[in-house]
Formats: structure tokens, sequence, C-alpha cells
């Protein structure tokens, strides 16, 4: 609605066409979660898109760390597969090519950030279980999530993005009580 009042039909059209790429590439990810969980027998319940992002309901995230990694890679594997995919269709200047090309880099690599419950602190808390316990791994992971929350929450605020400060609450919000409920247990 913005771009259509703003600069009209056109930029209005590529601004949901730009969209609706990201919509598929967060639903691809979310797949990819739930398709390596299913590699286990894992089922996934449900799989819930957001305005910001995914979640795929997985009813557990593995016997073992190296499941729980695996599950966590998928997603953003499957952004830097699109991704690779694509760049054929950029060389050769296909419309939106280099758009959905750059939005699957930029998911893949961002959801690789070590904020708790994104992929990349999975990835982190099932490195550290192993050596340290599941119960110490979730609590850094979890604080390395609130860091990232308020450093998302300051980063969107200088470059005027705010998607990245809505994903910032919601991190900072989700952990909060996961914090409380971790430091309960010991």
């Amino acid at each position: 609605l913005f771009q259509l009042i703003s600069a009209g039909f056109q930029s209005a059209l590529s601004a949901v066409a730009v969209g609706l790429l990201l919509f598929g590439s967060v639903a691809l990810h979310e797949i990819g979660h739930a398709m390596m969980a299913r590699v286990y027998d894992i089922k996934t319940r449900s799989i819930t898109l957001y305005p910001f992002g995914g979640i795929a309901l997985i009813e557990g995230m593995g016997e073992n760390d190296q499941q729980e990694r695996n599950i966590a890679l998928a997603g953003p594997a499957v952004n830097f597969l699109l991704a690779g995919i694509t760049v054929p269709f950029v060389i050769i200047n296909i419309p939106f090519a280099m758009e959905f090309c750059f939005l699957n880099v930029l998911m893949g690599v961002f959801n690789l950030f070590p904020a708790y419950p994104m992929d990349g602190g999975r990835v982190l808390r099932s490195i550290m279980a192993p050596r340290i316990g599941s119960l110490k791994a979730t609590k850094i992971a979890v604080k390395m999530s609130l860091i990232f929350s308020i450093m998302f929450c300051i980063i969107s605020y200088v470059v005027k993005w705010p998607a990245l400060f809505i994903i910032g609450i919601f991190l900072f919000i989700i952990n909060i009580p996961e914090k409380k409920r971790l430091d309960k247990l010991g």
C-alpha cells in the first residue's frame, strides 16, 4: 500500500512479488526442518508462518544433539540451496531473480545467528550440550539470544529496519520467561 501511494502501481506490484517470494522462501525453509525431522521419524505438528518468519512445530528436536543440529541446519540449507539454484537466473537477468537470491542468502545467514530458539541458537546449544550438559548449554544459548535481541533492536533503529526490531522484541519476550524457567532448574 505504501509503495502504491508513494511510487505507483508498478512499484506496488514489485513489492507484492518480492513479498510472495519471501513468503515462499520462509515456507520452504520450514518445510526443510520438517523433512529433516522426518528422516529421524520425528513428526511435525504444524508449520506456522508469520510476517517476520516461521516456526515448524516439531514434536522433539531429536534423540541426540546431532539430530537436533541437523534439523536446525536443514532450514538455512534450503535457503542456500534456493539461492544457488537462482544464480543462473540472476546471470541472465530474469526479473526478481536477484531479489530471490538475496532474500535466501539473507535468510540463511540470519537464521544462523546464535539466538535461541532460532536455528543458530539450536546449533550452538547442540554443540555445547555434549561437553557441558543440556541445561547449561540451553542457559548459555538463551543468554546469547537476549544479547542478540537487544542488538537487533539497536541495529533496527540505526538502519531503519522495523522487521528486525520486531524479531528482537520477539526473541526478548520468548527468552525472558525461558531464562527464568531455566534459572529455577539450577
